[in-house]
């Protein structure tokens, strides 16, 4: 066996390859981003690949143990492969790529990397959140799923009722809810207060935003903390009277496959910004369509840039870049007024499509 290493290409001569090498980080690396054909015997599995994934294991400086090994020969005894294999630059998109018919999604080209559930019970991005039957403000919810029914929905925990930060959240969220409603986007909020509580402090709630508001969705009463345990929004640094610990503040954007997509955690003593949150899920929305993703500030983002003519453009505010995974054939078929940001580098990956352009 061979094997030849040089930047940017990678390239591998294996007789035989057995899939014990991928528990080898090294060896994982090198195969996820090399379009090189594997062949499996059970000699092989059986004599070879433990030996070899233990060299690869300590680093490409252990490789040179392979040369005098015991079974370098047997190896060598086999027909190579004659053709090195030319591997494109890193990037973890490009391998969802590969067997595409049509333009990945942007949700797709980056969840597609996550599994449905983390192996050791923690709740992940690309992760099914956990379903759950509970008593609401607005009544029983027999089943989370089952309630969001295919839509897009925030989970949105706070600390206590009748505490000053979470007052004004949920009453900001209140003025937010009929833009998400439009969106196609349900909301349900939590805290280990029971129902009851929660009523009784919706009343404060109201007046507070000086009766020019209607709590219309339903605040979660997880007074036995299973919910905000399945969902790791317990704070072990407060706690209620008696002593219970209290949720911190979180959010969890949670698309129409019951997939989380995004997750913040705010401490007790700062307020949440529910136009960002609103944002988020525009963002979530958008590239849950398209083969895009939103740059930093979007969608105030590049208002104001250099054109190659010299000249400065104001056109390309809140535009969106195209994905890694969109060839130029493809982007130029597409989204032929796209627009390519010059960098030192010469790498034509900064690339703009305006908005509306993907919408």
């Amino acid at each position: 066996a061979t094997l030849a290493l040089s930047q940017p290409t990678i390239v591998i001569h294996f007789d035989i390859l057995s899939t014990s090498i991928l528990t080898s980080p090294t060896m994982s690396f090198l195969l996820r981003n090399a379009s090189t054909k594997t062949l499996a015997s059970q000699a092989f599995r059986r004599s070879v690949a433990p030996s070899m994934a233990s060299a690869f294991s300590g680093g490409f400086s252990s490789l040179s143990t392979m040369a005098s090994s015991s079974f370098a020969s047997s190896m060598m005894a086999a027909k190579p492969f004659t053709a090195p294999v030319a591997a494109k630059p890193f990037s973890p998109m490009r391998r969802t790529m590969s067997t595409m018919d049509d333009l990945k999604s942007g949700t797709s080209a980056y969840m597609d990397l996550y599994p449905t559930q983390s192996t050791d019970g923690g709740l992940r991005l690309g992760n099914i959140v956990p379903d759950f039957s509970c008593e609401t403000t607005k009544g029983e919810m027999p089943s989370f799923h089952e309630w969001k029914k295919g839509k897009w929905a925030i989970l949105f925990s706070h600390p206590a009722d009748f505490t000053p930060v979470c007052t004004t959240e949920i009453g900001r969220l209140a003025l937010k809810y009929d833009e998400l409603v439009d969106m196609d986007c349900l909301v349900a909020t939590l805290s280990v207060d029971p129902v009851k509580s929660h009523t009784e402090w919706l009343t404060d709630v109201v007046a507070h935003c000086e009766n020019e508001i209607k709590v219309d969705f339903p605040i979660i009463g997880d007074a036995d903390r299973s919910i905000s345990t399945a969902f790791g929004m317990i704070d072990p640094g407060t706690s209620d009277e008696q002593g219970l610990p209290l949720t911190i503040r979180a959010v969890f954007i949670v698309n129409p496959e019951n997939k989380l997509m995004l997750s913040l955690n705010y401490p007790a003593c700062v307020g949440r910004n529910m136009d960002e949150i609103l944002r988020c899920v525009k963002a979530l929305q958008l590239s849950y369509e398209k083969s895009i993703a939103t740059p930093a500030n979007w969608p105030e983002n590049h208002a104001d840039i250099p054109m190659p003519d010299g000249s400065r453009s104001t056109d390309f505010k809140g535009s969106v870049f195209l994905l890694p995974t969109v060839s130029e054939e493809e982007a130029k078929e597409r989204y032929p007024n796209y627009h390519s940001c010059d960098v030192p580098s010469k790498i034509n990956y900064l690339r703009l499509v305006k908005q509306e352009e993907v919408s």
